[in-house]
């Protein structure tokens, strides 16, 4: 109690730095770590835009659902095509994905 108290910058006698020791650099940059982060930061922005645009689009189209049903139906026409035409065996593939995916878009009744 009663003791002086210093309110800034006070220099002790003895705290001086020694000239001979080197300079302790903590504001210098990591340039790797700097490189690695922007790298990162871009590609991120990029995906974020990609995806944005793919809703986008999507909603523009009539919503997922919608565009998921009409690729399954190409699937399926695209599949039949290709028997009908007598291709090598990729048109069965075709209308078995085509088929699949069709399976997740229409109602199935629950009785």
């Amino acid at each position: 109690m009663g003791e002086r108290v210093h309110v800034g910058r006070v220099e002790a006698p003895g705290d001086a730095p020694s000239p001979s020791s080197p300079p302790i650099d903590y504001g210098r940059a990591d340039p790797v770590g700097d490189r690695s982060r922007r790298v990162t930061g871009f590609f991120r922005e990029r995906v974020d835009g990609v995806l944005e645009f793919i809703g986008q689009l999507l909603a523009a189209l009539g919503g997922p659902r919608r565009v998921g049903f009409a690729s399954a139906l190409a699937c399926l026409a695209g599949g039949l095509g290709e028997c009908i035409r007598g291709g090598t065996g990729w048109g069965v593939f075709w209308m078995t994905i085509g088929g699949f995916w069709l399976a997740f878009y229409l109602p199935m009744s629950r009785d």
